[in-house]
């Protein structure tokens, strides 16, 4: 698989375990079958290599390797075909409502014109009427028609859609506006551009590397369930067992979980693990404000512009992200798993002592729609915000690294305990 994926950037509390969670059940077994044929294909290449260059024969040699690229390609198509059927979702009325409850709380943290303007494909606010916006509840809230609900479930909806014209003092016109669709991600075919072998053998690489540095670090690898994690222990082997018990019953004791996003997996972030950190940390959260359309479409439906790409790097950064968010299991992560009631963390979820860091050009997090729900919420949660990265551009900041370290010893009330590195 070209590029691991998770829900979130997680830092959480810490001071004797870290556990590091690296993919999740059903990526563990797409990413196994990536690195099985990748793997496969490695191992023929380099036979090929030795036996060819010896004679000289680099024609045959790029022959093999074309050949080796082809049936890739044929092994990519085949599992587009399985994961490109549509999801099955199981009708739960209950769940439902407790989400749209939530939701309504969303009153004067975000503008409804531009929520329904971004679900419905930048289309003007008024051209919206209230049998689309049943059809996009039924969608959002219950991943169903509306046709398709029952009668209970169909007087949810026009309950909740008459709910958010009060609340948001925003009438709707009657009727349905067929001209106008919204972003139905889960129903639509997969956007997935081919990538090339060469491009899944470099991403190995940097696995592998990745790997042997948590291993030189002190870490042991686990699996459970289908989950791969792993796992550094301090000075296990010189505490006393009555110790150990106390410490584990200790509700001061929780390990660090970190959970990566889209991208290189663990990889750039090996700099941030020091052994003697403790906190609770949000970075660029997506799992935070699911339900605004930004994520979704920025990045699955915005098409790069080449001009942008040939100007800017991050025109460029952006193009690139375009055509790895296409890769096959990512584009089954977006447009199959994300169901954004089911994924959004909710500020009465924060434990009480958080540290959300979000980036004011974050073109897949709204990083001031967060601040404000957070704010009207009453959450203890600190909020810091980058005033120029985009996505990401934290990493590239060490001064930024260092506030967040700061907050997290503030926390834990033992500076002693941080040790700065970078």
């Amino acid at each position: 698989m070209l590029v691991s994926r998770g829900d979130i950037a997680l830092l959480c509390a810490a001071l004797d375990d870290t556990v590091i969670q690296d993919t999740g059940k059903n990526e563990s077994r797409g990413k196994s079958a990536d690195r099985v044929v990748t793997l496969s294909s490695v191992c023929l290449l380099a036979f090929c290599a030795c036996s060819y260059l010896q004679q000289g024969q680099w024609s045959t040699l790029l022959t093999a390797w074309l050949l080796l690229e082809l049936a890739f390609y044929v092994y990519q198509r085949t599992r587009y075909e399985k994961l490109n059927a549509p999801i099955q979702t199981t009708l739960n009325l209950q769940h439902a409502k407790s989400v749209q409850d939530r939701f309504l709380s969303l009153s004067g943290v975000i503008e409804i014109e531009d929520f329904l303007s971004g679900w419905f494909n930048r289309a003007d606010p008024t051209t919206i009427k209230v049998g689309n916006l049943e059809d996009f509840v039924a969608y959002g809230f219950y991943t169903h028609k509306m046709e398709a609900l029952d009668s209970k479930a169909q007087e949810q909806v026009q309950q909740f859609v008459a709910d958010v014209q009060d609340l948001w003092k925003y009438k709707l016109p009657p009727g349905r506006n067929t001209d106008i669709n919204f972003m139905a991600h889960l129903w639509e075919p997969l956007r997935v551009f081919p990538l090339p072998l060469a491009l899944h053998l470099v991403s190995e690489t940097l696995y592998f590397s990745c790997y042997c540095a948590l291993i030189l670090a002190g870490f042991s690898a686990y699996q459970s369930d289908g989950f791969r994690y792993w796992i550094w222990r301090p000075h296990m082997a010189d505490m006393p067992e009555a110790e150990e018990k106390d410490r584990e019953a200790s509700a001061e004791t929780a390990p660090i979980f970190f959970l990566h996003g889209v991208g290189l997996g663990l990889l750039p972030y090996l700099g941030l693990l020091h052994k003697d950190v403790h906190s609770v940390v949000l970075v660029d959260p997506v799992c935070m404000m699911t339900c605004y359309p930004q994520l979704l479409a920025n990045f699955v439906y915005k098409l790069p512009s080449m001009r942008s790409a040939l100007s800017s790097p991050l025109g460029m950064a952006n193009a690139i992200r375009w055509v790895l968010a296409r890769e096959l299991v990512i584009a089954e992560t977006f447009c199959r798993k994300f169901l954004w009631h089911s994924l959004m963390l909710w500020p009465e979820d924060l434990p009480q002592r958080a540290v959300v860091a979000a980036s004011c050009n974050d073109d897949l997090v709204p990083a001031e729609l967060v601040q404000r729900q957070l704010q009207k919420a009453g959450s203890s949660a600190i909020m810091m915000l980058h005033p120029t990265a985009c996505h990401g551009g934290f990493l590239v900041d060490p001064e930024f690294q260092r506030e967040m370290l700061g907050h997290m010893q503030d926390m834990l009330g033992k500076p002693e305990l941080v040790k700065k590195k970078l």
